[in-house]
C-alpha cells in the first residue's frame, strides 16, 4: 500500500509567523521518495520548501540521555534522532524516520497513529496562541525520553534561552501534560524524574 501524504488541516495553520517548521531533510525526503511512501504530487512538493513547511508540518525529533539529565547537561545535550511529518487520514497518522545525529543514514521508523499524534495537534494548536510567542520565532521540534516516560513539544528559540515546553499526555508523574513550561522548569522536571525513576535488583544476582 501506497502511503499518500496530504496537507495538514486547517486548525494547525496559523496567520501566527512566531512558529516555523524545519527545512525536510534531503536524506529524509530522499528515503520516502525511494520507498514510494508518497503519493507523485506531495513528491513534487518536498522539492518546493515554501509548499511542504506549512502543508507537511515536518520537524525534527532529539532525545536526552538520563546520564545527561543526571549530570546537568538537560537540554543543551539533545541530539536529533529522526524526524517525523503529518500523514494521511486526516492528519491523524505521522510518519517516523530516523538518522544518526549528524541527520544522515535515513531509516523509515513507521507510521504512527497512537496517543501522541493526537497529542500532537492539541499541543501545536496550544501553542499558536501563546501570548509567550507572539513576539519571538520558535522552530518546532519535538524531544522524547522513552526510558522516563516523556515526549514533550520543544519549541526552540534561537538563542535558546526563552524555549517552551508543552508535554504529551500521558507522560510521566514530574511533569503535566498541556502544561507550558519554560526551559528551567522542564530541566528539573527531567532531573527529578530521572532521580526517582524506579530501580530493580537483578534477581540473577541474589545468592552469589
Amino acid at each position: 500500500m501506497v502511503i499518500g501524504i496530504i496537507p495538514i488541516i486547517q486548525n494547525l495553520k496559523s496567520s501566527n509567523m512566531a512558529l516555523k517548521y524545519s527545512n525536510l531533510s534531503s536524506g529524509f525526503a530522499d528515503m520516502l521518495r525511494q520507498n514510494e511512501f508518497l503519493t507523485d504530487n506531495r513528491k513534487v512538493a518536498l522539492t518546493e520548501p515554501e509548499s511542504y513547511d506549512s502543508n507537511l508540518a515536518p520537524h525534527k525529533v532529539f532525545t536526552i540521555d538520563e546520564s545527561d539529565i543526571l549530570d546537568g547537561s538537560g537540554t543543551r545535550a539533545a541530539r536529533q534522532i529522526g524526524w517525523r511529518i503529518f500523514g494521511e487520514n486526516q492528519a491523524n497518522e505521522v510518519l517516523e524516520g530516523y538518522c544518526d545525529e549528524n541527520d544522515e543514514n535515513h531509516e523509515f521508523g513507521g507510521v504512527n497513529q497512537g496517543p501522541f499524534v493526537e497529542g500532537t495537534r492539541s499541543v501545536l494548536a496550544m501553542a499558536e496562541n501563546l501570548e509567550s510567542v507572539a513576539d519571538l520565532e520558535f522552530e518546532v521540534a519535538m524531544i522524547k525520553i522513552p526510558s522516563l516516560y516523556i515526549m514533550s513539544l520543544w519549541l526552540q528559540h534561537e538563542d535558546r534561552t526563552n524555549d517552551i515546553f508543552i508535554p504529551f499526555g500521558p507522560v510521566n508523574n514530574e511533569l503535566e501534560a498541556d502544561r507550558v513550561y519554560n526551559s528551567a522548569e522542564f530541566e528539573n522536571a527531567l532531573l527529578s524524574a530521572a532521580q526517582t525513576k524506579p530501580t530493580f535488583d537483578d534477581p540473577h544476582e541474589e545468592g552469589r
